[in-house]
């Protein structure tokens, strides 16, 4: 654990079947440049799922089905925010501007 967040090792994502690549919040810190050319759609999931790696419990149905077809995903009803926002906040930044 680091923080809030579960960091799954290489092995754990090719067990899923899941790239790590796919995920490169979870290895280092995300720039513009990992947001550049992702829709509005993307970048809302990319902005929840800093969250959902937490334990975040989605009301939203369309969040709530996504995340719960991942196999990484498990809500947590004593969810707190991760300790470290920046990626979220550059994610909702970008977005906004856009």
């Amino acid at each position: 654990m680091v923080g809030f967040y579960y960091v799954p090792d290489q092995s754990q994502f090719l067990s899923w079947g899941v790239p790590a690549e796919d995920y490169p919040g979870l290895y280092r810190s995300l720039t513009e440049k990992d947001l550049v050319g992702n829709d509005d759609w993307t970048l809302y999931l990319m902005e929840n799922e800093i969250l959902a790696r937490s334990g975040k419990p989605f009301e939203d149905p369309q969040l709530r089905q996504y995340f719960q077809a991942k196999c990484w995903y498990r809500a947590d009803d004593d969810y707190r925010s991760p300790a470290d926002l920046e990626g979220w906040n550059l994610i909702r930044r970008y977005r906004l501007k856009r």
